[in-house]
């Protein structure tokens, strides 16, 4: 991909609305505001997030259930 077609597709993801990550994410996760909640917290602690606004349970507390 050329820099023209990488900016050019950048400037079309912050600007359309809703921007197409999140229109077309399966749980329509509102993904810049994502981004923006998790970019200074540890990865584990992201995961966590993530897991938690999609309904799915951690690997650990998948264990604690049985």
């Amino acid at each position: 991909m050329n820099l023209d077609k990488l900016l050019e597709t950048g400037d079309r993801c912050i600007n359309d609305e809703p921007p197409a990550c999140t229109a077309y994410c399966p749980l329509h996760l509102d993904v810049k505001s994502f981004i923006r909640e998790i970019e200074n917290l540890e990865y584990v602690e992201a995961v966590r997030l993530l897991a938690q606004r999609a309904g799915l349970p951690m690997p650990e507390d998948a264990a604690d259930d049985g």
